[in-house]
């Protein structure tokens, strides 16, 4: 409730949507556009005009509200497809966070708002959008969901898995969705046994590094591409690392 993504958004969305088709260039809710579609839209294309570093910029600045403002896309996007009943059941549990949150507003102080909700709710999307930016940004679109291809984990503190139960190890979560993430470190070592050549992981602040200085338009699904200066960089699974940012132009 406190980022204001209810349940049942939350099964559509995320465990049926985006679990049943990750990386899909056309049926994951949550995959960045291939250079095709970007090419259909002007307001995007505006925006790839300024400077890489720019962008990067504006893109961590906006990780403190994402998680919310695409998951409020995802609403309207998915509520058409639910039948009566079930749609109010999902108005409900997007308004009454909202209401509980701005109702707040006017029952305390705005210092007090501030520090209670406001910055609460800027922290929170943050971090769950560092971890979800690096999960997939840096994979290629793919046909075949294979979670060894479009995803990757990545490694912090342990005391930040604990904290975060386990959030880091998403390949393991994309194999075992429905697993405790307490046993996610076992389905690790079963991986990095059977196919360690195709495991994909690094440090979170690697990937974040990673996410800063490559762009987010997919070429040729493998690739990610710069419209601005035509630059192609890798993605992970054609070698991306944190000390090889490799490109080659257009």
């Amino acid at each position: 409730m406190p980022l204001s993504i209810g349940p049942n958004l939350w099964i559509k969305w995320h465990n049926m949507s985006h679990h049943a088709n990750t990386q899909h260039e056309i049926n994951d809710p949550d995959a960045w556009m291939s250079f095709e579609q970007f090419s259909n839209r002007a307001f995007i294309k505006y925006i790839y005009k300024l400077p890489l570093w720019f962008r990067s910029l504006f893109s961590f600045s906006a990780l403190s509200i994402s998680f919310t403002l695409h998951g409020t896309r995802m609403f309207f996007i998915y509520v058409k497809e639910f039948k009566r009943q079930k749609s109010i059941k999902l108005w409900i549990q997007f308004i009454l966070p909202w209401i509980i949150w701005i109702g707040l507003f006017f029952l305390v102080e705005t210092d007090k708002w501030i520090f209670s909700y406001l910055l609460p709710f800027l922290i929170g999307n943050f971090i769950v959008m560092c971890y979800i930016s690096s999960n997939h940004r840096l994979n290629p679109l793919v046909p075949i969901n294979d979670p060894l291809v479009n995803s990757l984990s990545v490694t912090v503190p342990k005391w930040l898995d604990v904290l975060h139960f386990n959030f880091s190890y998403h390949t393991e979560h994309h194999l075992f969705p429905g697993m405790n993430p307490k046993y996610y470190s076992l389905v690790k070592e079963e991986i990095l046994k059977l196919w360690p050549d195709r495991y994909h992981q690094m440090p979170l602040l690697s990937a974040l590094k990673l996410l800063w200085k490559t762009p987010r338009i997919y070429y040729n699904n493998e690739e990610l591409i710069d419209p601005r200066n035509k630059r192609i960089y890798t993605s992970l699974e054609k070698g991306l690392k944190p000390n090889k940012i490799s490109y080659h132009n257009l």
